[in-house]
């Protein structure tokens, strides 16, 4: 990979720095990982096996909290049945903490995580920045679908797209929100099959391996899925939230209406991946799910660990030479949208809108620069060794 000038890598490094502040915007809740606490309390109480039939007073949720959450999730939470509250709480904090860190890994070549300095420093500066501080902070489990989304991708180029779809599923039984990234994915993929006859196999496989990873626990937890989907998450989807520089939420814009941007935006990662996807899949995976929590009336910072690995490849990609210096510009843009300092966004209720804009803008601007640089960039689409023409274009 090309060096970046080292002022360029400065200024990168200043924002971040500078960002580490956020963490004194940080709403604090008593107890900590209050997020954790609502699942362990209906986990620890006598409606455990049937959470949607109770509530969050009867559960002793401290927040008085209703389980809001998929059955799989929920489920996927049984191991607190055997641990007390603090270990059960430091224990997930810490697979917050790791699990957002690791599942990166997905992201760039292993090759480049050996190269001193660069990608981990900026890994580890990204590390302390207010969407993983907060996400720690509440004990929240948007990790799971980081995770599970990071499966996937790597399941695609190595040439497993049965496993990738699997994973996939998986992330919108676990989270619901990753449908968005998975209607980009799939969008993509049909593109490049109705183009590409010989992709056609593995984009079925990966079809046949999303829908088990939804149908299957759908299924296997019918009850409950239709209990939640009729009551519980039709409440939870019609909250408001006052906007706030904790909130990323689209319909928090005064006087703006979300639905129009939200086109634009679903538009943009649209084209961007259908055209993109072939050659560059890290890229359109890690924009769709960057994307996939701006269109719900609740969008906490915490979410936008999700948008970390979209930071990641747009660091690598603008130190490459056909990205500059839209690359450069792109990037710093999303950290300020992303990471950017609480502290100074919290000044005034405008800053605060800007903010959202912002992330609505970097969002955006990339998925059309995705469209735009649809070509190849270094690395190879399809499993295995790149063909001799994708080494040499990538090469140029």
């Amino acid at each position: 990979m090309p060096a970046r000038p080292a002022f360029a890598e400065a200024i990168l490094a200043a924002v971040l720095i500078l960002s580490m502040a956020s963490f004194l915007r940080i709403p604090v809740l008593n107890p900590m990982a209050a997020d954790l606490q609502n699942l362990y309390a209906f986990h620890h109480c006598a409606a455990r096996d049937d959470p949607y039939l109770s509530s969050g007073t009867i559960c002793g949720d401290p927040e008085g909290r209703n389980m809001v959450y998929p059955p799989l999730l929920y489920w996927s939470f049984a191991w607190v049945r055997f641990l007390g509250n603090r270990a059960a709480t430091l224990a997930w904090m810490s697979v917050v903490a790791l699990g957002t860190v690791a599942s990166l890994w997905s992201f760039a070549p292993a090759r480049r995580w050996r190269q001193a300095g660069g990608l981990g420093l900026f890994v580890g500066l990204l590390a302390a920045q207010f969407p993983l501080l907060f996400a720690i902070e509440r004990g929240n489990n948007d990790v799971v679908v980081l995770v599970t989304w990071a499966l996937s991708l790597w399941a695609w180029r190595a040439g497993r797209p049965a496993l990738a779809g699997v994973a996939a599923g998986l992330a919108i039984s676990l989270k619901l929100y990753p449908a968005v990234a998975a209607l980009v994915i799939g969008v993509a993929l049909l593109v490049h099959a109705l183009r590409t006859p010989e992709a056609r196999p593995r984009v079925l496989a990966f079809a046949a391996g999303g829908m088990a990873g939804v149908l299957v626990p759908s299924l296997l937890l019918f009850s409950q899925v239709h209990t939640w989907a009729t009551t519980r998450l039709p409440a939870f989807a019609a909250l408001q939230w006052n906007p706030g520089v904790w909130n990323h939420a689209m319909n928090t814009l005064r006087g703006v209406d979300p639905l129009p941007l939200q086109a634009i935006l679903l538009g943009a990662w649209l084209v961007g991946g259908a055209l993109a996807v072939a050659r560059d899949p890290v890229q359109v995976f890690a924009g769709a799910l960057a994307i996939s929590t701006s269109f719900s009336n609740t969008s906490w910072d915490y979410n936008l660990i999700t948008a970390f690995p979209l930071l990641l490849v747009q660091y690598q990609r603008a130190a490459e030479r056909r990205w500059r210096p839209l690359g450069d510009a792109l990037l710093l843009l999303g950290l300020v949208a992303v990471a950017g300092n609480r502290v100074f966004f919290s000044l005034s209720p405008a800053l605060v809108q800007v903010r959202v804009l912002l992330l609505w803008g970097w969002l955006t601007a990339s998925g059309l620069l995705a469209a735009w640089l649809a070509g190849p960039v270094g690395e190879s689409a399809a499993p295995g060794p790149a063909r001799p023409d994708q080494a040499a274009a990538g090469a140029a």
